[in-house]
């Protein structure tokens, strides 16, 4: 039999009648709302625990490996990338040298010509004014 919230009422004014209010409202206290089926006890909240435990310690486990794996997954990307940094960088470290040099050739020719060119200038003038004097 089914008890529902009209047979808890009734029950409590037969209990008021025959125990008294104070009694009568001890006694419905007492009582589960539900039939004793549904009340837990003490071992089912000990054996939820032990499951619930159990459950986190798995979920646990498989999360510290997904973050394993995925600390991997970002330490390859990153060495990749590296890798491919470090390439470019020393590609870019060769064309800097070899435009380095030509621009130390390019200005070599031009302090020589230009140094040679002073040069004959001035004996040319000193030429010429040892003509003239």
């Amino acid at each position: 039999m089914a008890v529902g919230e009209q047979e808890r009422h009734q029950l409590h004014s037969a209990l008021e009648r025959v125990l008294g209010e104070q009694e009568a409202a001890t006694i419905m206290e007492l009582t589960p709302p539900v039939g004793w089926a549904d009340v837990a006890r003490r071992s089912d909240v000990d054996h939820l625990g032990v499951l619930t435990n159990t459950q986190l310690d798995q979920f646990r486990a498989q999360m510290d490996g997904r973050f394993e794996q995925f600390k991997t997954e970002v330490n390859g990307h990153f060495a990749q990338f590296e890798t491919t940094m470090t390439g470019r960088f020393e590609q870019l470290e060769e064309r800097f040298e070899r435009k380095l040099s030509e621009n130390q050739s390019k200005l070599m020719i031009f302090v020589t010509t230009t140094t040679l060119t002073a040069i004959i200038a001035v004996a040319g003038i000193a030429f010429t004014a040892a003509g003239l004097t």
